[in-house]
């Protein structure tokens, strides 16, 4: 669908909406919080220069991927190109820039509250669901859970999901290098290390919960939950994949939480009532990986109960 009304002081507004992901600090510039200032549809180069863009579709473009250029391109085709900012109503294009290099958005200062909300607010779901398992698992640490772990064992690994959180914030990056939760997977997958060392890992977590495991994940949950709410979802953070923006790298822990406290659901014979934020989050992921896999076909026919998946289907 295009946008034909380049012409209406709306415009702007209306551009970075469409995205999905508004550029708050470009709607600032637009007096939507009061000010007087023409509107204009403000993003910024690498090197911090204003920029004005004209003649938005809504095709898709590999370049406008990210903030809130998701999913935007120029008319005609074209890569969004910068013009100098003018001092003038939306509408007059203004000379183009002397580069005609494209537009690179920075990282930083550029994730809508509405995202980071919505990503740490799954992964607060998820810690709960997690927490309330644990609770209900009491007693019954040595009964087998997933492969050869015991149900210690899987809350142990369990509980690195927020611990790596913790960690991994500790040392912070100084760019991103991997921008979504599939991309994370797909590289720390391809340089995944044996599953007997995997498996071990997951017996010593266990093992440092100590004597009283619930009492320890809960004093762990808490310490996280309180660290993120201090948080922006810029904060860049290293991991094993790579440098990323937390409000990137989070929706992977809410996926490990989400599925391994699907797997002690199972183990303990209690309900799977995954709560909605964390579930959508972790499908959200699921899905990505399938297409990235080339495995969607049998994920999407067995969801609408037209085949079972094939044996050994899995998109990790």
């Amino acid at each position: 669908m295009a946008f034909g009304f380049t012409q209406f002081k709306n415009f702007c507004i209306l551009a970075l909406l469409y995205a999905g992901k508004p550029n708050w600090r470009a709607l600032d510039l637009t007096g939507v919080k009061g000010k007087s200032a023409p509107t204009q549809a403000v993003v910024y180069r690498d090197l911090h220069e204003d920029a004005v863009f004209d003649g938005w579709t809504g095709e898709p473009a590999s370049d406008c991927n990210s903030g809130a250029l998701s999913g935007l391109t120029c008319s005609a085709g074209r890569s969004p190109r910068a013009r100098t900012h003018q001092k003038s109503r939306f509408g007059s294009r203004g000379k183009p820039s002397g580069s005609s290099k494209q537009l690179k958005i920075r990282y930083h200062g550029l994730v809508a509250s509405n995202d980071w909300t919505h990503a740490r607010d799954a992964f607060e779901q998820a810690v709960k669901w997690f927490m309330r398992s644990v609770r209900e698992g009491e007693g019954r640490w040595e009964e087998p859970a997933l492969g050869e772990w015991s149900v210690r064992d899987l809350v142990g690994h369990t509980s690195r999901a927020m611990l790596t959180v913790e960690a991994y914030l500790g040392t912070p990056a100084s760019e991103a290098e991997v921008n979504s939760a599939v991309e994370y997977f797909r590289r720390v997958l391809a340089s995944s290390g044996d599953s007997a060392a995997i498996a071990q890992r997951g017996r010593d977590a266990g093992a440092a919960l100590g004597e009283h495991p619930a009492r320890a994940v809960a004093e762990i949950s808490e310490r996280v939950l309180a660290r993120l709410h201090t948080q922006s979802g810029d904060a860049l953070l290293t991991t094993p994949a790579g440098g990323m923006r937390l409000v990137d790298y989070l929706p992977t822990r809410t996926f490990e939480l989400t599925v391994h406290t699907c797997d002690r659901a199972v183990a303990l014979g209690v309900p799977l009532d995954v709560p909605g934020l964390s579930a959508g989050e972790t499908l959200e992921v699921i899905g990505g990986l399938a297409l990235r896999a080339n495995l969607a076909g049998p994920l999407l026919l067995a969801a609408t109960g037209r085949r079972p998946l094939p044996a050994g289907y899995t998109v990790l």
